[in-house]
């Protein structure tokens, strides 16, 4: 991540993720749980500010910072794959209601984990 056009490139692929969470995430018919609603968990407000800390303001720590931010993005996603329906975990139940949306949505942070380490490891071999 030495370069300002990667750094552009990370925020531009964690703005489309974020924009990815305004389709529906669950449900069917007129029952529909948009992915906006990720946004009220602490962690998906956690790993938003580290990755945006990691990029533009934590030079030493930008590796770490953005990890981090990227794991409790997928921590909250996860969350409420397994949760959002009840109190307790039902997969099955998860799978057959998913919608497109939140494919996409897991899809975009893994797309920005897969561009941070790449960044990272391009950065090694230049070292």
């Amino acid at each position: 991540m030495e370069t300002e056009r990667e750094r552009l490139a990370l925020t531009g692929v964690l703005l489309a993720d974020i924009v990815l969470m305004f389709l529906p995430w669950f449900g069917k018919g007129e029952l529909k749980i948009l992915g906006i609603e990720l946004m009220a968990n602490p962690l998906t407000l956690l790993g938003v500010a580290a990755v945006m800390l990691g990029l533009w303001w934590l030079p030493r720590r930008r590796l770490t910072a953005c990890l981090t931010g990227v794991a409790l993005l997928l921590a909250a996603e996860g969350r409420a794959f397994f949760f959002w329906a009840s109190g307790l975990p039902d997969p099955g139940f998860s799978l057959r209601f998913a919608c497109p949306g939140f494919y996409l949505g897991a899809a975009g942070t893994l797309t920005l984990l897969c561009a941070l380490l790449l960044c990272a490891l391009r950065r090694r071999g230049r070292a």
